[in-house]
């Protein structure tokens, strides 16, 4: 009998221990094994990751499946794919060290669309290797080119939205062109659009090219907005921030985007574009700015573009506070452009360069602003930024005792709106978060509920001041904000015209499609109050309406919006909150969650991915979502 009970103890022993590690995500590695054949993967060829891996081998098949990380980092030695098309990467961190080869996460030369989504490579990615023509399945080049996500896109379209660089990059000594970039090496007859991209690595081209975002740009359209770079850059010629090179029929914006780090080289270097090639090019560049110095040897170094060679060009709102060396140099652009459309720039008159410098007029100062070192940190240039521009589009957290105060304005929005309150300057950090949760209520009334995040710190600056404040939400229909003709892709309640915010067939709560008090929630509840604004009783045949909500302070009567908004549909969220609490699908909570539900009330914190049997196939990206599903 004793030896029963201890046969039994172990069987026990051994059942827990076997339950504990079926919990506990393990890192897989194996040798010649590549990120497909070490992943899950489900019956639709979507691979996605359960814990840390470890390859060294790349796909060399084309590529057309999805891949999710889930938040877990491949450590790799080589590139994990050849190509990809018509697919997705996203939620994945990379590790390693690359030597060799031409890109680090992927290349993208298929001709379909193609996403990289909060995508993170840690890894460094050096390329001594000449591509030789049709190396690359199509692509006919010589260039050595390396980067941290991408080395060529070519002939396609891809997006890359919230990704990071923080790997060195460095390309050697070629014959020709070497592109170096955080996120792209080269990208040509192609469809770009970058969001919220930043590089932190140092970038280096052996003989020309090298950028923070994207090396060179061949006859391809760009969206480039809300990027920035912090990384040193380095090459003989064609350094910059943002965009290294660009010539052909190119359109390019870049928008909102900043360089805060030391650029080096001989010629043509700018903090956000470093050459812009000839007629072909038209490119627009708004609400930019340079603190990083921009050291040249000789000829076209400046702070927001090096060179702009006969080109069509825009640059409105941007500033340089970084120094500015060589010998044809001006501290915005150098150009030899007549083409030029400049507006509300600010340079730093304690530096001593020249606004611009241009053949038509050399060292000149044409619609340019000058502004004091000692106005960066105070918040004045921002002030005075935005009222010329008139809107906001600058942040800095400034307040005594507040957020952590920034030494000159950025253009990220969930940095500090910065007012005058009498002769005084003030900031309030608030923003919208990009998500969404379920609300109930006892009577089976269920709606969406969207949340803005006020920094509590200035909030306790701003009402010991004595400073009016008063919360609100606005929710509208996405159909309003991208139709041009009713809101003109501006979400504020003038631009959507009379109303037509209530004209959702719902019911809402609050007054005016809000509620005003302050509430905290389990996110950073050190830092943040929270206020919430929800919509209601929405009818079944609207359950796939994309709604938006935009959380806006009014300021001693003054209305300032959020600098960012989020867009979801009910159907979405409350398969997210289910599907986190369960494996099993259920039809019965394939739309909204009813009030008596055992899953009414609970954090929405993770996602179980995969389930075919998601409305539209819920993405992913659910496991981001956080809140709480509220039982009033």
């Amino acid at each position: 009998m004793r030896n029963r009970r201890k046969i039994t103890k172990l069987l026990a022993l051994v059942l827990s221990l076997l339950m504990l590690f079926t919990m506990i995500p393990l890192s897989v590695s194996a040798e010649d094994k590549t990120i497909l054949q070490v992943a899950q993967t489900d019956d639709n060829v979507n691979y996605y990751l359960t814990g840390p891996v470890t390859v060294t081998a790349t796909v060399t098949e084309e590529f057309t499946g999805t891949l999710n990380g889930n938040g877990y980092t491949v450590t790799t030695s080589v590139p994990l794919f050849k190509t990809v098309s018509g697919t997705t990467v996203e939620n994945l961190t990379i590790d390693g060290e690359v030597t060799g080869y031409a890109a680090l996460a992927s290349l993208v030369t298929g001709t379909n669309k193609t996403t990289f989504k909060n995508v993170t490579n840690n890894a460094s990615v050096t390329n001594a290797q000449n591509l030789t023509s049709g190396a690359w399945t199509g692509i006919s080049s010589n260039y050595i080119t390396a980067a941290g996500l991408t080395s060529f896109v070519y002939n396609t379209s891809a997006d890359f939205i919230n990704c990071t660089n923080t790997g060195n990059i460095e390309t050697a000594e070629g014959s020709t062109s070497t592109p170096a970039g955080g996120i792209i090496g080269y990208a040509s007859g192609s469809t770009l659009t970058i969001e919220n991209c930043i590089n932190t690595g140092n970038i280096s081209s052996g003989t020309n090219i090298a950028a923070g975002i994207v090396g060179m740009l061949n006859g391809t359209d760009t969206t480039i907005a809300q990027c920035t770079n912090r990384g040193e850059i380095e090459s003989a010629k064609y350094a910059a921030g943002i965009v290294g090179y660009m010539k052909a029929a190119s359109k390019v914006s870049i928008t909102s985007c900043g360089n805060e780090a030391k650029i080096e080289g001989t010629e043509s270097l700018g903090g956000i574009v470093a050459y812009s090639y000839k007629e072909a090019v038209e490119l627009s560049i708004y609400y930019c700015y340079n603190t990083g110095d921009i050291l040249g040897d000789t000829t076209c170094v400046a702070g927001i573009v090096g060179r702009m060679a006969y080109s069509a060009t825009k640059v409105e709102g941007c500033y340089n506070n970084g120094n500015i060396t060589g010998t044809q140099i001006g501290q915005l652009y150098w150009g030899t452009t007549s083409d030029t459309d400049i507006g509300n720039n600010y340079y730093n008159s304690d530096i001593s360069v020249d606004a611009y410098y241009s053949y038509t007029e050399k060292g000149g100062t044409i619609n340019a602003t000058s502004f004091k070192s000692n106005e960066l940190a105070s918040g004045k240039l921002a002030f005075d930024m935005n009222a010329a521009i008139g809107k906001t589009v600058y942040y800095q957290n400034i307040n005594d005792g507040g957020a952590t105060n920034d030494n000159y304005p950025v253009t990220d929005a969930n940095h500090g709106y910065v007012f005058k309150n009498g002769e005084k300057l003030y900031s309030l950090s608030f923003y919208t978060l990009k998500t969404a949760s379920v609300r109930l209520n006892k009577d089976g009334v269920s709606g969406l509920r969207f949340s803005t995040a006020v920094n509590k710190a200035d909030y306790a600056v701003l009402t010991k001041a004595e400073i009016s404040l008063d919360f609100g939400t606005l929710i509208t229909p996405n159909d309003y904000l991208t139709d041009p003709a009713k809101a003109n892709n501006v979400f504020t309640a003038d631009a959507l015209n009379e109303g037509n915010y209530l004209d959702v067939n719902s019911t809402v709560t609050g007054t005016d499609v809000f509620n005003s008090d302050l509430k905290g929630a389990d996110m950073e509840h050190d830092k943040y109050y929270y206020f919430c604004g929800s919509i209601t009783d929405i009818k079944e045949a609207n359950y796939d309406w994309d709604y938006s909500a935009i959380g806006y302070v009014t300021i001693n009567d003054d209305i300032v919006y959020s600098g960012q908004y989020a867009t979801r549909s009910i159907a979405y969220v409350a398969n997210a909150a289910y599907y986190d609490r369960s494996d099993t699908p259920n039809d019965t909570y394939k739309y909204v969650i009813p009030a008596n539900s055992e899953y009414a009330i609970g954090e929405v914190a993770s996602y179980s991915p995969y389930n075919p049997d998601a409305k539209d196939g819920a993405e992913s990206e659910l496991k981001t979502i956080r809140g709480y599903l509220l039982q009033d």
